[in-house]
């Protein structure tokens, strides 16, 4: 993971933004390093609650780790946004991470 170090770096250096955050979520979500992937993902949408990518990784991160309630309660927050933003392909995607949690 070269280019998690330069990320990593950014970050000491005070370059913390939600892109970022999701950047590194993402390479540890590829790399199976879901609690990992879940600490950057939660910061993501803390700095930026309307991106609605971010929450939607996050949910899949919970899931893999086997976090299903934890991972239906940030689905729930990422629809609330994504409903908020009319993202309509977010809202799309969100209720059918849902789904997968069993709860619909």
């Amino acid at each position: 993971m070269k280019n998690f170090n330069v990320m990593q770096v950014m970050l000491d250096e005070g370059k913390d933004n939600a892109l970022l955050r999701f950047t590194m979520g993402s390479a540890f979500y590829k790399h199976h390093k879901y609690r990992e992937a879940i600490e950057q993902l939660s910061v993501a949408v803390e700095l930026k609650p309307d991106f609605i990518s971010a929450w939607i990784l996050y949910g899949e991160a919970l899931l893999q780790n086997n976090e299903v309630e934890h991972a239906q309660q940030v689905i729930r927050k990422g629809l609330d946004a994504a409903k908020i933003a009319k993202d309509v392909n977010g809202v799309a995607e969100l209720q059918l991470l849902l789904q997968k949690t069993g709860t619909i």
